[in-house]
């Protein structure tokens, strides 16, 4: 079987594509020596990755982006106006001051776990990088 190189994306290295070892770029290694023979005379290293796989990877990089950003875009989409957000805190604050009772304070609070539930959901759908 001939023997077959390809140039590795690491601080020029090669890689054996027979074997998969990775050769470090350094004169005292055999293998290094042997490579270095083998372009002597007069082979060529395959390059790292072939124009189809950096077309398929720059594809698979542009997905990924283009998915981030409407991801974004849908959490930005469904945020209320930030005033919406500050009236709705006040008018739960001012319920909970004018709460007489614990019923009427939870009455006046359930609003707040509804923020903080949404606000949850927003957090685990980004962090995630999922909605359930």
């Amino acid at each position: 079987m001939p023997k077959r190189y390809k140039l590795h994306g690491d601080e020029g290295m090669v890689q054996h594509i027979h074997t998969m070892a990775c050769i470090p770029n350094d004169p005292a290694n055999s293998d290094y020596q042997t490579y270095l023979g083998w372009v002597a005379e007069g082979n060529t290293p395959d390059p790292w990755m072939t124009q189809q796989e950096l077309d398929d990877e720059a594809v698979v990089e542009a997905t990924e982006v283009a998915r981030k950003a409407a991801k974004a875009q849908a959490i930005i989409d469904n945020l209320p106006p930030w005033n919406q957000v500050q009236n709705r805190v006040d008018s739960i604050r001012s319920n909970a001051a004018a709460a007489s009772t614990v019923s009427q304070l939870k009455i006046a609070l359930a609003p707040l776990l509804d923020l903080i539930e949404g606000h949850l959901r927003v957090t685990y759908w980004d962090v995630k990088d999922q909605a359930d």
